[in-house]
């Protein structure tokens, strides 16, 4: 649904062509410095590096809690905090919980604006 309604995963861009031998263009960086631009698009989610990664998840149940501690970014090669509860991430379905305040705009900005 939230395809539907204007979004990406939070992992857009870093982690569905994700490459560590090269600088790609839509990464996040893990500061968020470039979140308007890159990433999904969405200042208030954290960079994600795809939170299943390899055909396993990389969220501990039931804590809910990212695991891979030592993934860094291309840009300033700092550690990515990714959010493990949002609904648009590759979490867990059980440690699904919302969308952020600015998901919540976009989604509302299309079912005002779309035919």
């Amino acid at each position: 649904m939230g395809h539907c309604l204007g979004l990406f995963h939070t992992h857009y861009g870093t982690g569905e062509a994700y490459n560590p031998n090269t600088c790609n263009d839509f990464e996040e960086c893990a500061d968020g410095s470039n979140a308007d631009s890159a990433g999904d698009y969405v200042a208030d989610t954290p960079a994600d590096p795809n939170l299943f990664q390899g055909g396993t998840f990389l969220v501990d149940l039931p804590t809910c809690q990212w695991t891979n501690t030592e993934q860094r970014d291309n840009c300033n090669n700092q550690l990515f905090n990714p959010d493990e509860h949002n609904i648009m991430s590759y979490s867990w379905p059980q440690c699904y919980q919302y969308f952020t305040q600015k998901q919540g705009e976009r989604m509302r900005h299309i079912l005002k604006n779309s035919a």
